[in-house]
């Protein structure tokens, strides 16, 4: 008092007379992943471990959080709500840590990050805050990936299922936390179902890459996936991609439309036919022409392709050659759908191929490179047929006739190389070997028998009836065309005038009602003379006994 001191009070640890200035800081973290590394999914809890420095012990106060987009520096809205926690809180000790969570939907984040405010309140009065937007321990972070997958050969969305294929994706992720351990895993989907691709021996096809450390919000790495495109043929696979942190996936692609991440496997059919016959099935002509309907399926749309083929020889497993050339097609051609139909022209020379079977083999290339192979021998579709026919005419089982007398030549045919179940027509006519003309039958001048072939190869007689007066002493050849009845062309045909099989004599020393020969008058009065001398002989013996 008057500059006189007259009492004090200094004890720094009387909390009445203590004024604290409290400070708080706030570590966000994705409670599945346990990093500031979240997937942006439909259900998403952020914990925010709030610590916190020089607060009354045993006092309660109240934490507010809430989350804000440090790009803009406004609340996050899902649904037009914020997203907010608060919570009472006494400590027990002047430093510590407490924990707010938020619960979300997170879709509409994806690619996106949030940071976390916090702010404490004694008695409705905010003491301490923390709302930094660029403060990376209370940031959170929503990773995105895309994915463009393409075969390691065609360097496309196509590829060949008739190889081992190894497709690549390349993954692009965004946003991720710089410094932090990440993974990429996929699977292929088949689109048609939806449902994971499997091989024929049951096993889903998986890629991943290696383990790698961000240096950078975005980047890229590249999955492989390496399996029998066999397995594919004709299918639409999709990738799916997964990427993890921390064990826990942040982000995926997952888009059965994209066809960024879609890989087509083409698959085709043939159907090969003659242009007369309109069937798999035709007769060796010096100029022929086989067309060939190609279907195919899953193509790029828009994209340009050629189509080559060639004639196979069943019988040989070799190319067919005419004249020391293999005969092939091609056709080049822009699918403007992803299924469609291309023909193929065959044009060449197949007098010598009668009994033989050609089988048309196709390939697809794109950008030169083949995507697609339809080479099955043994595939009925792409086969082409052509028959034969060979006879043996006879008349009571051999190669002679009566002269004249009407007598009925069964000519035995075999044909071979025809389509089972198919109707034909063999037409038999006779011709005089002599004149090469017509012979008159007692039907007209030929004999048509129509039949269904049982099998490829097979067996018909003919009955050729006919009177053998104009005929004496000649040779009668049978000659016979195999006709297909639903085009009514002539598929196969056996007319050779100096085969014996084929031929018939005309003999006048034949009686007449059998096939004896009639014995010429010299000899029939030297079998009676014989006979008069044989009987003169026995009378004398007789007499002489007497």
């Amino acid at each position: 008092f008057n500059d006189v001191l007259i009492g004090s009070h200094k004890d720094l640890k009387d909390e009445n007379q203590t004024i604290r200035s409290p400070k708080i800081g706030t570590k966000a973290s994705d409670v599945e992943s346990g990093t500031n590394a979240s997937y942006a999914g439909e259900t998403v809890t952020l914990k925010d471990t709030v610590s916190y420095e020089n607060l009354v012990v045993g006092e309660t106060y109240t934490i507010k959080g809430k989350l804000y987009n440090p790009e803009t520096g406004s609340p996050i809205l899902i649904d037009g709500k914020e997203v907010t926690d608060e919570r009472l809180f006494k400590p027990t000790k002047e430093s510590g840590t407490t924990e707010m969570f938020f619960t979300f939907n997170g879709v509409k984040l994806k690619g996106k990050k949030v940071v976390v405010f916090e702010d404490v309140y004694s008695n409705d009065i905010k003491v301490a805050t923390h709302s930094e937007l660029k403060d990376e321990n209370q940031t959170v972070y929503f990773p995105e990936v895309t994915t463009t997958v393409r075969d390691s050969i065609t360097g496309d969305f196509i590829a060949n299922p008739s190889q081992e294929v190894t497709l690549i994706d390349k993954v692009d992720y965004f946003n991720t936390v710089v410094g932090l351990e990440y993974q990429v895993k996929g699977v292929l989907i088949d689109k048609a179902t939806g449902e994971p691709f499997k091989t024929a021996d049951g096993e889903e096809v998986h890629g991943e890459s290696k383990v790698f450390t961000t240096n950078a919000h975005d980047g890229s790495v590249e999955v492989e996936y390496k399996f029998n495109g066999v397995d594919a043929e004709g299918k639409t696979l999709v990738v799916y991609e997964e990427l993890y942190n921390n064990g826990k996936v942040v982000a995926d692609h997952k888009d059965i439309k994209d066809e960024g991440q879609t890989v087509h496997f083409p698959s085709g059919q043939t159907s090969v036919k003659d242009s007369k016959t309109n069937a798999k099935i035709g007769l060796p002509s010096a100029k022929q022409t086989l067309i060939d309907t190609v279907d195919y399926q899953n193509l790029l749309v828009g994209k340009e392709y050629t189509i080559k083929g060639i004639l196979m020889v069943k019988e040989t497993k070799e190319p067919l050659k005419v004249n020391g050339k293999e005969v092939t097609s091609e056709k080049t051609f822009t699918a403007e759908t992803s299924d469609g139909t291309v023909e193929l022209e065959y044009e060449f020379d197949s007098s010598a191929l009668a009994g033989k079977t050609i089988v048309v083999f196709e390939d697809f290339y794109y950008n030169g490179i083949n995507i697609y192979s339809h080479n099955n021998l043994e595939d009925k579709n792409q086969t082409f047929q052509y028959p034969t026919v060979d006879t043996e005419a006879t008349y009571k089982g051999k190669h002679i006739v009566p002269a004249n007398k009407e007598v009925t030549i069964v000519d035995r045919v075999s044909y071979t190389n025809v389509i089972k179940g198919r109707k034909y027509i063999m037409k038999s006519t006779v011709v005089d070997a002599a004149t090469g003309t017509l012979a008159t039958l007692s039907s007209g001048n030929e004999v048509n028998t129509e039949f269904t072939a049982e099998s490829e190869a097979g067996m018909i007689d003919i009955q050729i009836t006919l009177h053998t007066k104009n005929y004496m002493d000649k040779k009668l050849v049978v000659y016979e065309e195999l006709i297909d009845v639903e085009s009514g062309e002539v598929i196969a045909i056996h007319k050779d005038i100096n085969d014996a099989d084929q031929t018939v004599t005309v003999d006048h020393l034949i009686k007449t009602g059998d096939s004896v020969p009639v014995l010429p008058i010299a000899v029939i009065g030297l079998v009676a003379l014989g006979g008069f001398v044989f009987l003169a002989a026995r009378r004398r013996k007789k007499f002489t006994e007497e």
